[in-house]
């Protein structure tokens, strides 16, 4: 999209969600949550969709992030479709500190890249820089970083793993309750994500 600074109002916080028109569709009650709790908290929220074979979903989320970060001065929240945010969930400034991407580890106990929180400085965006560097080399294997073939979540870890072993340390690990997939943990948590064991519950609250 051309001219986005003339297409985006400015605000504090940018909410980025990233997905093909079937898979907004049939989480729609999830997007609806990005919205209302947007215009609740005064963020401002992009989604960005498009036929399902016209790019790699997954990667272009890389892509959306490093274009709002350039463009713009805001912060940048990139969540995925398939999270619900709940009614009561506060403000992100409840866990920032002085780190410049915040993160959740999911239930393999590694970063997920299902709620990613960027700050809008030369730190986040030399990360992302190099990221979309990563993506074209494959997974190195036996080393823990594979998630997704086609995914990106792998190349963020394995790219975070050699920043700390640079003295990089420019992550910050948030409380479960800002991405959680797991039932047990389901009713304290802000922000549900449907993936993993959570999957199962995902028609709950779709009937809600």
């Amino acid at each position: 999209m051309k001219n986005k600074k003339n297409f985006y109002r400015n605000s504090m916080t940018k909410v980025l969600c990233v997905a093909d028109y079937d898979y907004v569709k049939s989480h729609q009650f999830c997007i609806d949550s990005h919205r209302k709790y947007c215009k609740k908290n005064n963020y401002e929220y992009v989604l960005i969709s498009g036929d399902k074979n016209s790019r790699n979903w997954k990667r272009s989320k890389v892509d959306e992030l490093i274009d709002l970060l350039y463009n713009f001065n805001d912060d940048v929240l990139l969540i995925d479709a398939d999270c619900f945010i709940k009614e009561n969930t506060p403000e992100f400034l409840n866990f920032l500190t002085n780190k410049s991407i915040y993160f959740v580890k999911g239930k393999s106990k590694r970063l997920n890249s299902g709620f990613l929180y960027f700050k809008n400085n030369d730190k986040s965006k030399k990360f992302l820089l190099d990221l979309k560097e990563r993506l074209k080399t494959a997974i190195p294997k036996g080393r823990g970083y594979f998630v997704t073939k086609e995914g990106e979540n792998g190349h963020i870890i394995w790219l975070k793993a050699d920043y700390e072993m640079q003295g990089k340390h420019i992550f910050q690990e948030i409380s479960f309750h800002w991405n959680c997939s797991l039932p047990k943990l389901e009713d304290k948590a802000h922000v549900l994500h449907f993936t993993n064991d959570l999957r199962k519950r995902i028609h709950k609250y779709r009937n809600e």
